[in-house]
């Protein structure tokens, strides 16, 4: 009996992991659709229901749609760590999982409280002011974080990835969602790097498309924060089926649960 009921709550979890991805999706997608409608299309710029679907500002229904994929991910990263703990896995590096739920939770609390632009603001007067990297503030003048954060961002992207990798290796399903995740992250971070030039640079780009700056950036908008919405959700979706699957036996070293490390 306990072993029926056991498989009857494993196979609904797994059919509302795939539900959940698919509204968690649809969601991202009507909040670009809103910004889209909204904004592009000349609604009125004064409405302030308007304005909660500003997918550039904070402190709108799409930042705080974003900081709370943001924290799920960091929850069930924490989840994957006592689970993997629980059933003495034999992956390495365990600890892994508690640095992602530590960048993913600082990643929700920066997208309602703006800590890396205004960090970024922060160190670019410091070191402006002492003649440091000058050219590079002018190339992306509107953007300053990205000068600080890159390298730390494509760091944690690539040894998460090599984390991950070991641990997916074996699903099909759970590699395609984590490696789209994380491409679309990447993709996400190459268009914000390109928002983050000034118009006099960012013309010229725009014009390949036969777009004004102006259009090329609002497009960009859309484009870069659904991208990255659609690649937590994909992550996200990813680690529960990895959680899924240690509790469906699948993945753990022994079928006798431990607590220890």
């Amino acid at each position: 009996m306990a072993d029926r009921n056991r498989e009857r709550f494993l196979f609904l979890a797994g059919r509302y992991i795939d539900r959940l991805l698919v509204a968690l999706s649809a969601l991202a997608v009507f909040l670009a659709f809103m910004h889209h409608a909204c904004w592009r299309y000349g609604a009125d710029p004064g409405n302030i229901i308007a304005s909660y679907f500003d997918l550039d500002s904070e402190s709108t229904l799409g930042s705080w749609y974003a900081a709370l994929l943001w924290f799920s991910v960091s929850l069930s990263s924490l989840l994957a760590w006592a689970l993997e703990r629980w059933f003495q896995s034999d992956f390495r590096f365990r600890f892994w999982w508690l640095v992602t739920a530590f960048v993913f939770a600082v990643a929700s609390a920066d997208e309602i409280s703006m800590i890396h632009e205004t960090a970024g603001e922060l160190l670019e007067k410091s070191l402006a002011s002492k003649g440091l990297g000058t050219s590079i503030w002018s190339f992306f003048e509107d953007s300053p974080w990205l000068v600080f954060y890159i390298l730390p961002l494509l760091s944690f992207i690539v040894m998460t990835l090599c984390f991950l990798s070991d641990r997916f290796s074996k699903s099909k399903k759970g590699s395609l969602l984590l490696a789209s995740g994380f491409a679309s992250y990447i993709v996400a971070l190459i268009i914000e790097f390109v928002q983050g030039m000034p118009a006099a640079k960012l013309a010229p780009l725009a014009g390949l498309v036969f777009l004004s700056a102006r259009d090329f950036y609002n497009v960009s908008v859309v484009v870069e924060e659904t991208l990255e919405n659609l690649g937590t959700v994909l992550i996200l979706v990813a680690v529960l089926w990895h959680c899924h699957g240690v509790l469906n036996g699948l993945i753990y070293r022994s079928g006798k649960a431990g607590g220890a490390e």
